[in-house]
């Protein structure tokens, strides 16, 4: 969500926003918010056993925008963040457990907020239980309105089905989830059918608040043949990767593509072994942004792709993923190869902004077309400015966010 965030708080001043946050990391930028205080899991961890435990204050003369590794963490608290990443329904519960009894509603916390003075508390939800029984305390605390921003569904999909103790943790989830939600006056969902069903869920006013992006001003190459996939391989996308490649490969036409380039900071050895030539693809690793923009430019097709799997389908129904307004603002034609029902999958071919194929025996037939017709790419192309102009422009995203937060804050005190 970072990248995301950045661009939603583009029309703020640094010095208007102040950030509440838990990981062993400090600020290295002040572009966008000046204004720090953290409390990490094991600062909560520790202040179980002594209460005088409190949080650290970073201002704007405390932020090193010189220092490379924003990482604060020991080894031993780096292990403690490792077993907490698992996310199982058992860890969730007991990291709940820790954070409810200790000290992080500290008098060092209330005294940095009382020193900003907040309008409003935006929270980025997720799947963390005590986040938003904080978010809840400091909006009651303080009399200032809640908007809760949500870029992923956690809420209608139990995403530990199957686990150990994965319903008794999603009813708790669910329970803490709807106390915050009943404080909130307006949550921000990141596309439309994410909103109908919220909207519908929580019963409170709901927004749609697309990912913004930057306009590169890309010069592509007309004469490119290369045929790219820039992203996560996690949700088993690499398994449409492979069905992509081997399409590629066994391709006999004169001066067709016949590889997928992957880049991915993936490392995974067991995924990464399928990420070979035998399968069609060439990997290679994480880029940098300099050298995303120069792939995109050099390539006939960028692709993207979600699993037909039914289990992940449901988990990412309502996800876009951040590369997708990314490649229709700056990137060449987008091939998209997955199933319908998915919003990615849906928003990309309602309009017409990326060659989609959503089932495996129309992929051929489907990447012959695509890389065979310059015209249809010119035509999705531009399908794709107009929409990523539309719905995607950060300048035009950072005045709406600043618009309806001011709107939340004067509703609440009238």
């Amino acid at each position: 969500m970072g990248k995301t965030f950045l661009s939603y708080f583009r029309k703020f001043h640094p010095s208007e926003i102040a950030q509440f946050y838990i990981y062993s990391e400090v600020p290295t930028d002040d572009s966008v918010c000046e204004n720090y205080y953290r409390f990490t899991d094991w600062d909560a961890l520790k202040s179980l056993f002594s209460k005088k435990t409190e949080g650290i204050a970073f201002s704007r003369q405390d932020i090193d925008r010189n220092r490379i590794d924003s990482r604060t963490d020991s080894s031993l608290q780096s292990a403690v963040y490792r077993a907490g990443s698992r996310k199982t329904p058992l860890l969730h519960m007991m990291r709940w457990f820790i954070w409810k009894h200790s000290n992080w509603n500290s008098s060092g916390l209330n005294h940095w907020i009382r020193s900003f003075q907040p309008d409003a508390v935006l929270f980025a939800s997720g799947d963390t239980i005590f986040m938003y029984e904080i978010a809840k305390k400091i909006s009651e605390a303080y009399d200032i309105p809640l908007i809760v921003s949500a870029v992923d569904d956690y809420y209608l999909f139990n995403r530990n089905k199957g686990k150990p103790f994965a319903n008794l943790f999603f009813r708790l989830f669910m329970s803490k989830v709807v106390e915050t939600m009943q404080r909130a006056v307006c949550l921000l969902s990141i596309c439309d059918s994410m909103g109908e069903e919220y909207q519908q869920l929580f019963g409170i006013p709901t927004r749609v608040l697309r990912t913004p992006v930057e306009n590169r001003n890309t010069k592509l190459n007309g004469d490119a043949r290369q045929i790219s996939y820039i992203g996560n391989l996690d949700l088993k996308r690499y398994q449409q990767l492979e069905d992509i490649g081997r399409v590629l490969k066994g391709l006999d036409e004169e001066g067709l593509p016949n590889r997928l380039d992957v880049y991915s900071q993936e490392s995974d050895p067991v995924i990464i072994q399928q990420m070979a030539d035998k399968n069609g693809i060439r990997f290679h690793g994480a880029i940098s942004q300099e050298e995303v923009v120069s792939v995109m430019e050099n390539s006939r097709i960028v692709v993207h792709t979600e699993s037909f799997d039914p289990a992940i389908s449901e988990s990412v129904k309502y996800s876009v993923s951040t590369k997708i307004p990314e490649s229709l603002m700056n990137g060449p034609c987008l091939f998209a190869y997955g199933p319908e029902g998915i919003e990615s999958i849906d928003y990309l071919k309602k309009n017409e902004a990326a060659y989609t194929v959503t089932s495996k025996e129309n992929l051929q037939e489907g990447l012959k077309m695509i890389l065979t017709n310059s015209a249809l790419r010119n035509t999705i192309l531009a399908n794709a400015r107009e929409l990523a102009h539309k719905n995607h422009d950060a300048e035009t995203i950072g005045k709406i966010v600043r618009k309806w937060i001011e709107e939340c804050i004067v509703c609440q005190r009238n």
